[in-house]
């Protein structure tokens, strides 16, 4: 609030971060929501050969181990796909740091003692993390608080369909049954298996990839970048 007689503009990555500004009391007239983005996948059009395997889907966690990226329901996630016909197992990349030593301990105990399909992948290379994304059938993203997770670009521009909780900024990346799904609470698992017996992947697949082609090329947002420092130079 100290700062803000001093901004012209604020610039701000998502429509959830524009209101949590506006709460805290920055007029909405001083707010501009222009996406992160990346450049489009020019390797593959959607995964056209991955189907259901015979021990289920495959789905990846992404980001750190902490409260608000609440991984632990990813666990949770693996387990409650584990009592139904749809199965499944999990693999989940973090960094990992002294802060994140407790929550990978907690993690792993748990995994142990219920016997679940989990690999802790840990820290992986830029190079190394398509090749995971392309391992994946879906990527969840449980995240609390989170105005906009670019892993869900980094999966999407791979052709890998993401399931997230309706929290922040997700369902702006999102669009339930096209490009992936969206959930609200754990009680959703159950349905979300049925949702996944009957999906058309190869169609989500493609859509996943033509979403960031569509709404998050990297390009839009230099362009519309270039024309709001140029209208503020005038």
């Amino acid at each position: 609030r100290v700062m803000d007689r001093f901004v012209q503009k604020y610039i701000t990555v998502s429509h959830a971060a524009e209101a949590a500004l506006i709460d805290i009391g920055v007029s909405h007239t001083k707010i501009e929501v222009i996406y992160n983005g990346l450049s489009p996948s020019l390797s593959k059009n959607g995964n056209s050969l991955k189907k259901v395997r015979e021990n289920g889907w495959k789905f990846g966690y992404v980001g750190a181990l902490e409260e608000r990226k609440n991984p632990f329901e990813f666990i949770e996630w693996i387990e409650k796909f584990a009592e139904t016909e749809s199965k499944g197992s999990g693999a989940m990349v973090y960094s990992t740091d002294s802060h994140t030593h407790a929550w990978e301990e907690r993690l792993k105990r748990y995994v142990e003692k219920k016997a679940l399909p989990v690999v802790f992948v840990g820290t992986l290379s830029r190079s190394e993390m398509e090749k995971f994304y392309d391992s994946l059938d879906f990527l969840v993203v449980p995240s609390l608080r989170d105005p906009f997770p670019t892993v869900v670009l980094e999966a999407m521009n791979r052709g890998i369909p993401v399931i997230g909780r309706k929290s922040d900024g997700i369902p702006e990346m999102i669009e339930d049954g096209y490009n992936g799904y969206l959930y609200e609470s754990k009680s959703d698992f159950v349905e979300l298996s049925k949702k996944l017996s009957t999906c058309n992947y190869e169609q989500m697949s493609k859509n996943a990839v033509m979403t960031v082609k569509n709404r998050f090329d990297i390009a839009k947002k230099v362009e519309k970048l270039d024309r709001l420092i140029e209208g503020s130079c005038q």
